[in-house]
């Protein structure tokens, strides 16, 4: 095996592993977002409306 294809190979399982361990997160922000959305919308609107009021 070549010095290149064993680079090549490792870079391929660095960055699988990366992919992997990213992904868990990635999905659980979004689920996060999805829920939360309403009440950061709501918040939004309670700063934008004191504002306005002072």
């Amino acid at each position: 095996m070549s010095s290149t294809s064993l680079q090549q190979a490792l870079e391929g399982q660095i960055q699988e592993t990366w992919n992997n361990s990213t992904h868990p997160f990635s999905a659980l922000l979004g689920i996060w977002l999805i829920i939360y959305s309403l009440y950061l919308l709501i918040l939004a609107a309670v700063v934008y409306g004191f504002s306005l009021w002072q």
